[in-house]
């Protein structure tokens, strides 16, 4: 704009200098003219590069965000690798080493279904086994099961929690879910075992591919231990429940039956549920995600239900 006003400018002082000189006049009129719509291009070529400086800028912008997801979706990949390469070896080592063993092939199975490496799968039972060419990681030879039991606080909602974990630090792990559970939760660590009275320790194992109908399937789940079976009859599978120790019995002789089992594991079963609302279940699972971004958590068992 400053431009075309000079140029303006230019032509009326000249133009009424010199009134006499009309073909000066002239060429000077011409001369600002062709002048002017330089200018202008000048411009709108501008301006252009600015959208296009924009454009691109969103551009990066949102690339940005993509790079920043994926590397978050890459870290939490590689926590879940390292939380089963960790089960295989603790597994493997509380069998001997014997890869006929129940839970021992649980944990290899697992590490398959969330795709593991395979050599890091094998490096996992070659430390479990001893068979380690090199085997001087100390801290997988300390790794032991703890559990920590303590009670939320959202919204003046009482919520029963029990954490596992997988750890050769406990003196490291204890710090960080007492950090989490006290900030994200607003509620208080409790003494082990403190929680016994809201949860029931059990043998659980999810079966594919059977119905309620099936008089051979519950002969066989009753004869191995199985306290209680809950059929899907839509989705042909079903939930059984027995007692902690009974369920490498129980999960051997549904292998031996010719039954699929999908999965199979000790959980921590409530007795007794907390009903909570939509924003207080949202609140929970913020902190449900922050306790399952630590390496050393394993599961988090909770008595919450939604309204």
């Amino acid at each position: 704009a400053t431009m075309i006003s000079r140029c303006f400018q230019t032509v009326t002082f000249r133009h009424v200098n010199t009134r006499t000189n009309t073909l000066a006049n002239y060429q000077n009129v011409i001369f600002t003219t062709s002048i002017l719509p330089s200018s202008i291009r000048c411009q709108q070529k501008e301006q252009q590069f600015q959208q296009q400086q924009r454009r691109t800028m969103a551009g990066h912008n949102k690339w940005s965000k993509i790079k920043h997801k994926k590397a978050a979706n890459d870290v939490a990949r590689l926590k879940a690798f390292s939380k089963a390469t960790r089960a295989i070896i603790v597994a493997g080592r509380a069998c001997g080493g014997d890869m006929d063993d129940v839970q021992f092939q649980s944990c290899i199975d697992r590490a398959k279904k969330l795709q593991v490496p395979k050599d890091r799968i094998q490096s996992a039972i070659d430390k479990a086994t001893g068979n380690a060419k090199n085997n001087s990681d100390e801290s997988s030879k300390n790794l032991v099961h703890i559990r920590y039991d303590a009670m939320l606080n959202i919204d003046g909602v009482k919520i029963a929690c029990i954490v596992t974990a997988l750890s050769d630090n406990r003196n490291r792990t204890f710090p960080n879910v007492r950090t989490i559970i006290t900030k994200a939760g607003s509620g208080e660590m409790l003494p082990t075992s403190n929680l016994n009275y809201l949860f029931r320790h059990a043998g659980v194992v999810l079966v594919n591919s059977c119905d309620s109908e099936d008089d051979a399937f519950l002969e066989c789940t009753l004869d191995a231990g199985a306290t209680d079976v809950d059929f899907d009859d839509e989705n042909r599978s079903a939930m059984i429940t027995c007692e902690p120790d009974d369920l490498w019995n129980l999960v051997s002789a549904l292998k031996a039956g010719g039954y699929e089992t999908e999965e199979f594991e000790h959980r921590y079963l409530p007795e007794s549920n907390v009903s909570i609302s939509h924003e207080n279940q949202e609140k929970l699972d913020i902190l449900l995600e922050k306790l399952d971004d630590d390496e050393d958590i394993t599961n988090v068992y909770h008595n919450a239900v939604i309204e």
